[in-house]
């Protein structure tokens, strides 16, 4: 993870922590991520970047992605790199006392390192869990490898608290592992009056889409162009920094490069419905079971319809359907799509679900709800308000300067 303004988990970190982020004195990255999603500008003097060969520009032109690919999941690469990144965060730590950590591991990275580095110095963490890659479904049950079943308990029966992005995951973590966690996500405040009517009139709905486009999206979003994407039925603009994938380059779907930040509540706005793609594939239910998108709060605030598409025991969905905050569409099927571009017109269920939306956004979702779960959580590792580490003496800085 890194606190990014090109992914949601940065644009989260930023939203919930404000001001928080000023006071800790490192941000470390192992592997590649960081290079993928650069830390904020203001965040960069204070960054370490610690790379996995497998993962580097060099090493992927050198042995091309395949093979690069092939080496950054063997174990024992993996296990060596961790142990050269925990002796340069020792070294980095050297000489302070009162070491404070938040941890965001996505993988096996942080919970190796993070174990390492705290052997003879067990200083308290906090550890948020936005994403866990190394989860498998196989049939109805979900597995890690064993060894990392092994570290994820002790990394999370180790901190001081857990964060969890969604309810599904932390009802999944307290009966694997016995583990209490409070939910938090990426939070949005409510601007202006719903979007109560539609302003397409008789003709087609006009959707928007904003995020990623990605594996996690692609296949939902294509069932969504195929079925209602028409010249009576719907439009969709996708606000993002890929291109179109093939899948729906299609007439009706256009490209409209990457929204900043600040803007996306606003563009939405001018939408009839925005979407929350979530993947039917049973490869990517790690994603889809336990995860929440960043724009799902700004979905909802922005007063604009929500048409969330996703298996009904994904986690936005099982957030979405109890509240009625949402149009629910829970299957790939041509007519489901189609139904659920024509609640998108119905009046009454507009009213409805526009108010339940801007009721749970004002009562749960908003920024300051998310702030104080932030701080009653980081508390508990004993400096309110929080900080990293203990102040860096002046030669430190220098030196890291």
């Amino acid at each position: 993870m890194a606190v990014s303004d090109g992914h949601g988990g940065g644009l989260t970190l930023q939203r919930v922590l404000g001001s928080d982020l000023d006071a800790f004195d490192l941000f470390v990255h192992p592997g590649g991520f960081a290079r993928q999603a650069p830390p904020a500008r203001r965040f960069a003097p204070r960054s370490v970047q610690i790379d996995f060969w497998p993962d580097t520009v060099w090493c992927r032109r050198l042995l091309g992605c395949t093979m690069a690919d092939r080496l950054a999941r063997r174990p024992g690469l993996r296990r060596a790199f961790c142990r050269r990144a925990a002796v340069r965060m020792r070294a980095l730590l050297r000489g302070r006392d009162r070491v404070r950590c938040l941890a965001c591991p996505q993988g096996d990275f942080v919970p190796r390192i993070l174990g390492d580095i705290r052997r003879g110095n067990p200083f308290p963490y906090v550890t948020w869990m936005m994403d866990d890659h190394c989860l498998r479904r196989e049939g109805d049950s979900w597995r890690y490898d064993p060894e990392m079943e092994d570290l994820m308990r002790a990394h999370l029966q180790g901190a001081a608290h857990v964060f969890v992005i969604s309810p599904a995951l932390g009802r999944f973590y307290r009966e694997r592992f016995g583990v209490e966690a409070t939910v938090l996500f990426g939070p949005a405040d409510p601007v202006g009056e719903p979007r109560w009517d539609i302003s397409s009139g008789g003709g087609p709905i006009r959707c928007g889409y904003f995020g990623h486009v990605g594996p996690w999206q692609v296949d939902a979003l294509e069932a969504f162009v195929n079925a209602a994407v028409s010249p009576r039925r719907a439009t969709l603009d996708v606000w993002s920094r890929q291109d179109l994938p093939e899948e729906i380059k299609v007439a009706g779907v256009s490209a409209r490069g990457a929204a900043a930040p600040e803007d996306v509540v606003a563009k939405m706005r001018e939408y009839d419905a925005v979407l929350l793609p979530i993947s039917f594939k049973e490869a990517l239910a790690n994603m889809s079971h336990f995860n929440i998108a960043t724009k799902m709060s700004e979905c909802l605030a922005s007063g604009t319809m929500t048409l969330a598409i996703g298996p009904s025991d994904s986690a936005m969905v099982d957030y979405l359907a109890p509240e009625d905050a949402a149009v629910v569409v829970t299957s790939p099927a041509t007519e489901a799509m189609r139904r659920g571009v024509e609640a998108v017109r119905d009046p009454g269920l507009r009213r409805r679900v526009l108010a339940n939306a801007r009721r749970l956004v004002a009562t749960r979702l908003s920024v300051e709800a998310a702030r104080a779960t932030w701080r009653a959580g980081w508390e508990k590792v004993g400096i309110p308000g929080g900080t990293l580490c203990a102040p860096a003496s002046p030669r430190e800085k220098a030196n890291h300067e």
